[in-house]
Protein backbone atom coordinates (compact mmCIF):
# COMPACT_ATOMS: atom_id res chain seq x y z
CA UNK A 1 0.00 0.00 0.00
CA UNK A 2 1.43 2.86 -1.03
CA UNK A 3 2.05 6.10 1.37
CA UNK A 4 0.44 9.25 0.66
CA UNK A 5 1.16 12.75 2.29
CA UNK A 6 -1.56 15.36 2.26
CA UNK A 7 -0.06 18.31 2.85
CA UNK A 8 -2.28 21.59 3.95
CA UNK A 9 -0.95 24.97 4.49
CA UNK A 10 -2.85 26.82 7.16
CA UNK A 11 -3.40 30.50 8.23
CA UNK A 12 -6.24 31.91 9.56
CA UNK A 13 -8.93 29.49 8.43
CA UNK A 14 -11.02 28.98 12.03
CA UNK A 15 -14.10 29.10 10.30
CA UNK A 16 -12.96 26.21 7.63
CA UNK A 17 -10.41 23.97 8.96
CA UNK A 18 -12.12 21.55 11.49
CA UNK A 19 -14.67 20.78 8.04
CA UNK A 20 -10.81 20.27 6.59
CA UNK A 21 -9.40 18.28 9.12
CA UNK A 22 -12.48 16.02 9.45
CA UNK A 23 -12.71 15.07 5.99
CA UNK A 24 -8.57 13.74 5.87
CA UNK A 25 -8.62 11.85 8.71
CA UNK A 26 -12.06 10.15 7.89
CA UNK A 27 -10.46 9.30 4.67
CA UNK A 28 -10.57 5.66 3.83
CA UNK A 29 -7.26 5.00 2.47
CA UNK A 30 -4.92 3.87 6.08
CA UNK A 31 -1.62 4.37 4.57
CA UNK A 32 -1.78 8.13 5.05
CA UNK A 33 0.61 10.99 6.64
CA UNK A 34 -0.64 14.39 7.25
CA UNK A 35 2.25 17.50 7.40
CA UNK A 36 -0.25 20.92 8.54
CA UNK A 37 2.23 23.95 8.28
CA UNK A 38 0.86 26.47 10.50
CA UNK A 39 1.89 29.88 8.49
CA UNK A 40 1.92 32.08 11.71
CA UNK A 41 -1.91 32.35 12.47
CA UNK A 42 -3.47 34.69 14.29
CA UNK A 43 -7.07 33.06 14.96
CA UNK A 44 -8.11 29.96 16.48
CA UNK A 45 -6.89 27.39 13.63
CA UNK A 46 -4.61 25.67 15.32
CA UNK A 47 -6.65 25.19 18.64
CA UNK A 48 -9.15 23.95 16.41
CA UNK A 49 -7.23 21.66 15.01
CA UNK A 50 -5.61 20.15 17.80
CA UNK A 51 -9.43 19.47 18.96
CA UNK A 52 -10.37 17.62 15.84
CA UNK A 53 -7.34 15.46 16.05
CA UNK A 54 -8.42 14.09 19.62
CA UNK A 55 -11.23 12.56 17.98
CA UNK A 56 -8.61 10.58 15.73
CA UNK A 57 -6.72 9.04 17.92
CA UNK A 58 -5.59 5.94 15.34
CA UNK A 59 -4.52 9.05 13.08
CA UNK A 60 -2.39 11.09 15.68
CA UNK A 61 1.01 9.65 15.22
CA UNK A 62 0.68 10.04 11.42
CA UNK A 63 0.46 13.87 11.83
CA UNK A 64 2.87 16.20 11.49
CA UNK A 65 2.16 19.81 12.54
CA UNK A 66 4.95 22.32 11.77
CA UNK A 67 4.81 26.53 13.07
CA UNK A 68 6.44 29.10 10.73
CA UNK A 69 8.08 31.91 13.01
CA UNK A 70 6.30 34.22 10.72
CA UNK A 71 3.87 34.94 7.62
CA UNK A 72 5.35 33.65 4.78
CA UNK A 73 2.85 32.94 2.29
CA UNK A 74 1.05 29.84 0.87
CA UNK A 75 4.28 29.42 -1.31
CA UNK A 76 6.67 28.90 1.49
CA UNK A 77 4.27 26.99 3.50
CA UNK A 78 3.83 24.30 0.58
CA UNK A 79 7.73 23.89 0.01
CA UNK A 80 8.17 23.10 3.91
CA UNK A 81 5.46 20.41 3.67
CA UNK A 82 7.28 19.21 0.50
CA UNK A 83 10.71 19.09 2.69
CA UNK A 84 9.03 17.43 5.71
CA UNK A 85 6.99 14.72 3.57
CA UNK A 86 8.24 11.26 3.45
CA UNK A 87 5.31 9.55 1.13
CA UNK A 88 5.73 8.51 -1.73
CA UNK A 89 2.86 10.45 -3.81
CA UNK A 90 1.80 13.81 -2.61
CA UNK A 91 -1.66 15.01 -2.48
CA UNK A 92 -2.08 18.92 -1.72
CA UNK A 93 -5.31 20.46 0.15
CA UNK A 94 -5.68 24.26 0.90
CA UNK A 95 -6.90 24.44 5.08
CA UNK A 96 -10.67 25.96 4.16
CA UNK A 97 -11.15 23.06 0.77
CA UNK A 98 -12.57 19.63 1.93
CA UNK A 99 -11.76 15.76 0.36
CA UNK A 100 -14.72 13.47 -0.42
CA UNK A 101 -14.15 10.13 2.17
CA UNK A 102 -12.76 8.40 -0.25
CA UNK A 103 -10.94 10.77 -2.03
CA UNK A 104 -7.85 8.97 -1.74
CA UNK A 105 -8.41 5.80 -2.22
CA UNK A 106 -10.08 6.49 -5.78
CA UNK A 107 -6.89 8.74 -6.41
CA UNK A 108 -4.40 5.95 -5.33
CA UNK A 109 -6.62 2.93 -7.12
CA UNK A 110 -6.01 4.61 -10.64
CA UNK A 111 -2.51 5.59 -10.11
CA UNK A 112 -2.12 1.35 -9.20
CA UNK A 113 -3.92 0.40 -12.61
CA UNK A 114 -2.00 3.09 -14.72
CA UNK A 115 1.18 3.95 -13.02
CA UNK A 116 0.39 6.98 -13.33
CA UNK A 117 2.85 9.69 -12.31
CA UNK A 118 -0.05 12.23 -12.06
CA UNK A 119 -3.31 11.27 -11.42
CA UNK A 120 -5.76 13.93 -11.76
CA UNK A 121 -9.99 14.25 -10.97
CA UNK A 122 -13.07 16.23 -10.92
CA UNK A 123 -13.73 18.67 -8.12
CA UNK A 124 -16.84 20.62 -6.94
CA UNK A 125 -16.28 24.63 -6.51
CA UNK A 126 -18.84 26.10 -4.17
CA UNK A 127 -19.26 29.99 -4.36
CA UNK A 128 -22.27 31.79 -2.63
CA UNK A 129 -24.10 31.47 -6.20
CA UNK A 130 -24.14 27.71 -6.28
CA UNK A 131 -21.85 24.95 -6.89
CA UNK A 132 -20.12 24.14 -10.27
CA UNK A 133 -18.56 20.92 -11.56
CA UNK A 134 -14.72 21.49 -12.40
CA UNK A 135 -12.83 18.96 -14.58
CA UNK A 136 -9.74 19.00 -16.19
CA UNK A 137 -10.28 17.61 -20.11
CA UNK A 138 -8.62 13.96 -21.04
CA UNK A 139 -5.53 14.56 -23.15
CA UNK A 140 -4.59 12.31 -26.24
CA UNK A 141 -0.90 12.64 -25.09
CA UNK A 142 1.69 14.59 -23.01
CA UNK A 143 2.57 16.79 -26.00
CA UNK A 144 -1.27 18.10 -26.09
CA UNK A 145 -1.31 18.08 -22.09
CA UNK A 146 1.64 20.44 -22.54
CA UNK A 147 0.55 22.60 -25.32
CA UNK A 148 -3.01 23.44 -22.85
CA UNK A 149 -0.61 24.31 -20.07
CA UNK A 150 1.72 26.37 -21.84
CA UNK A 151 -0.86 28.12 -23.17
CA UNK A 152 -1.92 28.81 -19.28
CA UNK A 153 -5.44 27.41 -19.94
CA UNK A 154 -7.95 29.93 -18.32
CA UNK A 155 -10.31 28.21 -15.71
CA UNK A 156 -9.42 25.84 -12.93
CA UNK A 157 -6.90 23.69 -15.06
CA UNK A 158 -3.69 24.57 -13.92
CA UNK A 159 -4.46 23.86 -10.21
CA UNK A 160 -2.34 21.72 -7.42
CA UNK A 161 -5.27 20.44 -5.64
CA UNK A 162 -7.43 17.50 -7.08
CA UNK A 163 -4.36 15.43 -8.00
CA UNK A 164 -2.12 12.76 -6.62
CA UNK A 165 1.22 13.35 -7.52
CA UNK A 166 4.55 11.36 -7.56
CA UNK A 167 7.10 12.97 -4.86
CA UNK A 168 10.07 12.41 -6.87
CA UNK A 169 8.95 14.42 -9.71
CA UNK A 170 9.44 17.21 -7.46
CA UNK A 171 12.51 15.51 -5.36
CA UNK A 172 14.19 14.40 -8.43
CA UNK A 173 13.95 17.83 -10.36
CA UNK A 174 14.33 20.33 -7.74
CA UNK A 175 10.81 21.60 -8.36
CA UNK A 176 9.75 24.06 -5.72
CA UNK A 177 7.09 27.17 -5.45
CA UNK A 178 8.70 30.72 -5.47
CA UNK A 179 8.48 32.32 -2.09
CA UNK A 180 6.60 35.62 -2.35
CA UNK A 181 4.41 34.13 -5.32
CA UNK A 182 1.35 33.31 -3.36
CA UNK A 183 -1.09 33.92 -6.18
CA UNK A 184 -1.62 31.76 -9.12
CA UNK A 185 1.60 29.72 -8.26
CA UNK A 186 0.45 26.68 -9.23
CA UNK A 187 0.75 27.62 -13.06
CA UNK A 188 5.06 27.00 -13.03
CA UNK A 189 4.36 24.21 -10.69
CA UNK A 190 2.27 22.61 -12.97
CA UNK A 191 4.10 22.73 -16.22
CA UNK A 192 6.85 21.70 -14.64
CA UNK A 193 5.75 18.63 -13.51
CA UNK A 194 3.69 17.60 -16.41
CA UNK A 195 7.24 18.25 -18.02
CA UNK A 196 9.21 15.77 -15.63
CA UNK A 197 6.28 13.31 -16.00
CA UNK A 198 5.87 9.95 -18.24
CA UNK A 199 2.25 9.10 -17.87
CA UNK A 200 -0.66 10.67 -16.51
CA UNK A 201 -4.61 10.06 -16.68
CA UNK A 202 -7.62 11.54 -15.47
CA UNK A 203 -10.44 9.72 -13.23
CA UNK A 204 -14.09 10.67 -13.37
CA UNK A 205 -14.85 10.91 -10.02
CA UNK A 206 -15.40 14.12 -7.38
CA UNK A 207 -12.77 14.24 -4.99
CA UNK A 208 -12.14 17.67 -3.86
CA UNK A 209 -14.29 20.26 -3.00
CA UNK A 210 -13.18 24.04 -3.39
CA UNK A 211 -14.10 26.76 -0.96
CA UNK A 212 -14.74 30.28 -2.55
CA UNK A 213 -17.04 31.24 -0.08
CA UNK A 214 -13.71 32.05 1.94
CA UNK A 215 -13.78 36.06 1.86
CA UNK A 216 -10.18 35.68 3.50
CA UNK A 217 -8.78 34.33 0.96
CA UNK A 218 -6.37 36.01 -1.81
CA UNK A 219 -8.47 34.63 -4.38
CA UNK A 220 -11.90 35.88 -3.24
CA UNK A 221 -9.92 39.50 -1.99
CA UNK A 222 -8.58 39.84 -5.90
CA UNK A 223 -12.61 39.05 -7.11
CA UNK A 224 -13.45 41.62 -4.98
CA UNK A 225 -11.59 44.73 -6.42
CA UNK A 226 -11.87 46.84 -9.91
CA UNK A 227 -8.49 45.81 -10.68
CA UNK A 228 -6.55 43.54 -8.33
CA UNK A 229 -3.05 44.80 -9.52
CA UNK A 230 -0.83 42.65 -6.95
CA UNK A 231 -2.69 39.69 -8.18
CA UNK A 232 -2.27 40.64 -11.90
CA UNK A 233 1.05 41.30 -11.29
CA UNK A 234 1.84 38.12 -9.40
CA UNK A 235 0.14 36.09 -12.03
CA UNK A 236 2.15 37.33 -14.67
CA UNK A 237 5.91 36.25 -12.36
CA UNK A 238 4.55 32.63 -12.35
CA UNK A 239 4.08 32.85 -16.21
CA UNK A 240 7.04 34.20 -16.73
CA UNK A 241 8.20 31.20 -14.23
CA UNK A 242 6.93 28.84 -17.17
CA UNK A 243 8.38 30.95 -19.88
CA UNK A 244 11.93 30.75 -18.58
CA UNK A 245 11.56 27.30 -17.74
CA UNK A 246 10.78 26.07 -21.54
CA UNK A 247 13.47 28.61 -22.26
CA UNK A 248 16.05 26.55 -20.43
CA UNK A 249 15.44 23.53 -21.56
CA UNK A 250 15.35 24.47 -25.21
CA UNK A 251 11.57 23.44 -25.42
CA UNK A 252 11.20 26.13 -28.35
CA UNK A 253 7.14 25.12 -29.18
CA UNK A 254 5.78 25.38 -25.60
CA UNK A 255 8.78 28.38 -24.91
CA UNK A 256 6.95 30.26 -28.37
CA UNK A 257 3.49 29.46 -26.94
CA UNK A 258 3.81 30.35 -23.25
CA UNK A 259 5.66 33.86 -24.18
CA UNK A 260 2.67 34.57 -26.28
CA UNK A 261 0.33 33.60 -24.08
CA UNK A 262 1.92 35.90 -21.20
CA UNK A 263 1.85 38.94 -23.85
CA UNK A 264 -1.89 38.19 -24.33
CA UNK A 265 -2.66 37.96 -20.32
CA UNK A 266 -0.79 41.49 -19.75
CA UNK A 267 -2.19 42.96 -22.75
CA UNK A 268 -6.08 42.04 -20.93
CA UNK A 269 -4.27 43.27 -17.88
CA UNK A 270 -4.22 46.35 -19.68
CA UNK A 271 -7.99 46.62 -20.90
CA UNK A 272 -9.25 45.48 -17.76
CA UNK A 273 -7.28 48.66 -16.05
CA UNK A 274 -9.17 50.85 -18.64
CA UNK A 275 -12.33 49.30 -17.92
CA UNK A 276 -11.98 49.87 -14.06
CA UNK A 277 -10.61 53.04 -14.68
CA UNK A 278 -7.46 52.26 -12.53
CA UNK A 279 -4.98 54.83 -13.19
CA UNK A 280 -2.23 53.39 -10.61
CA UNK A 281 -2.84 50.04 -12.35
CA UNK A 282 -2.30 51.15 -15.33
CA UNK A 283 0.99 53.20 -14.92
CA UNK A 284 2.05 50.24 -13.02
CA UNK A 285 1.59 48.30 -16.16
CA UNK A 286 3.27 50.41 -17.94
CA UNK A 287 6.68 50.53 -16.23
CA UNK A 288 6.59 46.81 -16.06
CA UNK A 289 6.37 46.29 -19.82
CA UNK A 290 9.05 49.44 -20.34
CA UNK A 291 11.20 47.22 -18.18
CA UNK A 292 10.63 44.08 -19.33
CA UNK A 293 8.96 43.58 -22.45
CA UNK A 294 10.24 45.10 -25.49
CA UNK A 295 8.62 42.63 -27.44
CA UNK A 296 5.40 43.36 -26.35
CA UNK A 297 5.09 46.56 -27.95
CA UNK A 298 5.80 45.19 -31.37
CA UNK A 299 3.16 41.86 -30.82
CA UNK A 300 0.41 44.17 -29.16
CA UNK A 301 0.84 46.74 -32.61
CA UNK A 302 -0.27 50.29 -33.16
CA UNK A 303 -3.92 50.16 -33.50
CA UNK A 304 -4.28 47.99 -30.46
CA UNK A 305 -2.71 51.09 -28.23
CA UNK A 306 -5.35 53.22 -29.80
CA UNK A 307 -8.31 51.18 -27.59
CA UNK A 308 -6.12 51.42 -24.66
CA UNK A 309 -5.21 55.15 -25.23
CA UNK A 310 -8.77 56.36 -25.79
CA UNK A 311 -10.52 54.43 -23.50
CA UNK A 312 -9.19 57.08 -20.57
CA UNK A 313 -8.85 60.55 -21.34
CA UNK A 314 -5.71 61.04 -18.54
CA UNK A 315 -3.97 57.99 -20.37
CA UNK A 316 -3.44 60.59 -23.01
CA UNK A 317 -0.43 61.88 -21.85
CA UNK A 318 1.64 58.73 -22.06
CA UNK A 319 0.50 59.20 -25.93
CA UNK A 320 3.52 60.44 -26.75
CA UNK A 321 6.14 58.22 -24.90
CA UNK A 322 4.70 54.95 -25.94
CA UNK A 323 4.14 56.53 -29.76
CA UNK A 324 7.85 57.12 -29.94
CA UNK A 325 8.91 53.17 -27.93
CA UNK A 326 6.73 51.77 -30.97
CA UNK A 327 8.61 53.57 -33.70
CA UNK A 328 11.67 52.73 -32.32
CA UNK A 329 10.22 49.01 -32.41
CA UNK A 330 8.28 48.76 -35.02
CA UNK A 331 9.01 51.91 -37.26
Amino acid sequence: MKKVSILVPIYNVERDIERCARSLFNQTYDNLEFVFVDDYSQDRSIDILHNVIKDFPNRKDKIILIHNEKNRGIAASRNIGIENATGEFFCFVDSDDWLETNAIELLVNKQQSTEADIVYAKALMHTFEGVTELKEKDYSDKHEMMMCYSRFTPGYTMVIWRRLIRASLFLNNNIKEIEGLNYAEDKHLLSKLAYFSNVTCSLDSIVYHYNRMNEHSMVHESSQKAFPLSAHQQEIENMQAVVDFFRDNDETIYYEESSKARLRFIRTCLDKAISASSKEGFVKMVEYINNSDSSFWSEIGWNSWKRFLYGNYYYMKFFPRIKCKIKRIIG
